[in-house]
């Protein structure tokens, strides 16, 4: 299982707000880890859920700048590897080019090789 995690907000308190994110199986995640002295629990919570929940705060607007910004690294990566496939081979023959021959070449080697 390969993990990623992306911090996107620190509150001035010390709470501590993650993305996570398990590549294998593509479940993504928000983790939310209290600042010690408040004594709560870490918890996790699923990424729309998070959303849905926390409205216009901080830590709402702070994710979805990451999720935009990730979202956009993705698209240009894609772009440019479509413009990478799609890049036409200068070898490649085309409709109406002459075949190629090979027939009665004849070695310049003095050993006829």
């Amino acid at each position: 299982m390969a993990i990623t995690t992306d911090d996107f907000y620190r509150s001035s308190n010390g709470d501590r707000w993650q993305l996570i994110r398990d590549t294998a199986s593509g479940r993504c995640f928000v983790r939310h880890e209290p600042n010690l002295s408040s004594g709560g629990r870490t918890t996790d919570t699923d990424v729309d859920e998070f959303l849905n929940r926390t409205g216009s705060s901080p830590e709402n607007l702070a994710l979805r700048a990451l999720l935009d910004k990730q979202a956009r690294t993705k698209k240009v990566a894609r772009e440019a590897n479509q413009k990478v496939q799609t890049k036409p081979d200068s070898r490649a023959r085309r409709p109406g080019d002459a075949p190629v021959a090979t027939v009665g070449v004849r070695s310049t080697s003095p050993h006829g090789q």
